[in-house]
């Protein structure tokens, strides 16, 4: 997913098995294109503070709120695991 890695701007040495992001990518496969890019875009708000995909996809005055409430329940559920998860990961600082 092209705006999957630049959002997140991931390299080869970040590659982990079984972490959230990677789990988040497995699940979002299975998932609509619309409802993909919108989760994806909503994530790149929470972890990177980029709102840009968000503004691509829902105009200049689109917010996170707005994105998320286009997402099915179970994609706003998935999301919301995910972003804890992430939380809850221990930095490799």
């Amino acid at each position: 997913m092209n705006l999957f890695n630049r959002l997140f701007k991931r390299s080869e040495k970040e590659h982990v098995k079984d972490g959230p992001i990677q789990k988040f990518e497995k699940e979002i496969q299975t998932w609509d294109y619309e409802q993909a890019r919108i989760a994806v875009a909503c994530l790149g708000v929470v972890l990177n503070g980029d709102n840009s995909a968000i503004k691509q996809l829902f105009g200049q005055h689109a917010t996170l709120e707005l994105a998320i409430g286009y997402l099915k329940v179970g994609h706003m559920r998935f999301l919301h695991e995910i972003i804890r998860e992430i939380e809850n990961t221990p930095s490799e600082s």
